[in-house]
């Protein structure tokens, strides 16, 4: 399924944090080409969807000017 980007719901940072070579890397690709990279892991959180795995892949798509991201519903 497709998730709108500002549906979704960031859950406390991890600690290494965000790596900027891997997000660039990963908005480079979603700017020149048309594909989707693998989804993101997602439960539901009231009107939204809270992020269990993909946050950078999620990053990356707002920064490549996405409005939605490929997502999965997991069970947690």
């Amino acid at each position: 399924m497709r998730v709108r980007l500002e549906d979704l719901r960031f859950g406390p940072n991890p600690p290494a944090g965000m790596n900027p070579l891997v997000l660039m890397a990963m908005a480079y690709r979603l700017r020149s080409t048309t594909e989707d990279l693998d989804p993101i892991e997602v439960t539901a959180d009231g009107d939204g969807w809270r992020i269990h795995d993909g946050r950078h892949r999620a990053v990356a798509a707002l920064i490549a000017g996405r409005s939605d991201v490929l997502a999965r519903v997991c069970s947690r």
